[in-house]
């Protein structure tokens, strides 16, 4: 029997509990950008595992947490020696559990070309606890190294470096100096992708940008809270990039967020729940 696909379709756990589950004989080999190794299978019985950085159950945890690659299947390739004793079900279901973890921890941390900045110093006198794994990954936070390379040589394991830099993110000793404009993006290609949407692909998108512009000047009649920083569009709504602060790009963010609301509540009255729900996971499908 040969397996072999992407990770994305199959991952290593799931291929795993297949192999333990038909009692089968071989090696499951791994490749990744930044990874590869080997788990071996007797029986179905987990008994090895090798990647370039370590040996035996630590490995296989290590390669079950491989995201994205490919993952082949050659039978009755067996170890010259066995590392893994525990029960392989356990063992399954653990590496199950980090991939789970580490796939939420990356989606809580900004784009991996992102240079990252310490907030603050941290000095001894400071009633703050960090880990080995935390005080590494904020000192190789120099706001100079991108987050991926910071990933890439920690040398501390993929979760581990995730956790430190999601815990330090979350703490502020760590700070994403361009996350406000990015969020800001964000929030304002939805907002623009939802007013071409309902407004038909175009035809009646001006009056969805008038509508909204009723809104702002509810929210903001003299035009100076809001005026430093959007411009308007026939068809679309642009921010003033220039002015935007972290602390003003948050408000401003906030705001846009009510904003969609506002439209789909438009959407709902106009075209009714059923249509407009349509629309909108249309539009976030098309952005995601």
């Amino acid at each position: 029997m040969a397996i072999q696909c992407n990770v994305t379709d199959a991952s290593p756990s799931e291929l795993l509990f297949f192999l333990s589950h038909f009692k089968k004989t071989g090696t499951l080999k791994l490749q990744s950008k930044n990874s590869s190794g080997e788990i071996f299978v007797k029986s179905g019985r987990i008994v090895h595992a090798v990647s370039k950085e370590t040996v035996g159950l630590e490995a296989l945890y290590n390669l079950a947490m491989i995201q994205e690659g490919q993952v082949s299947f050659a039978q009755d390739e067996v170890p010259s020696s066995e590392t893994i004793a525990e029960e392989s079900m356990q063992v399954i279901s653990e590496a199950e559990r980090r991939r789970s973890e580490l796939a939420d921890l990356m989606k809580r941390v900004p784009p991996l070309e992102t240079v990252l900045q310490r907030a603050m110093r941290l000095s001894s006198d400071e009633e703050v606890t960090l880990r080995k794994s935390d005080w590494k990954v904020f000192v190789m936070t120099d706001g100079k190294t991108p987050l991926r390379k910071i990933i890439e040589t920690s040398n501390i394991g993929i979760l581990e470096v995730y956790a430190s830099i999601t815990w330090l993110l979350e703490k502020n000793y760590i700070v994403d100096p361009v996350a406000a404009i990015r969020n800001l993006k964000i929030s304002l290609l939805k907002l623009n992708e939802l007013v071409k949407e309902f407004g038909e692909g175009g035809v009646g998108v001006p009056s969805w940008i008038s509508f909204l512009k009723e809104q702002v000047r509810k929210y903001d009649p003299d035009d100076s809270k809001l005026g430093p920083f959007l411009i308007w569009n026939a068809e679309s709504i642009e921010v003033q990039e220039q002015n935007i602060s972290p602390k003003n790009g948050a408000v401003l963010n906030e705001f846009l967020q009510k904003l969609i609301a506002i439209i789909l509540e438009k959407a709902v009255n106009d075209y009714g729940r059923i249509i407009a729900k349509r629309k909108y996971d249309q539009v976030i499908k098309r952005i995601s």
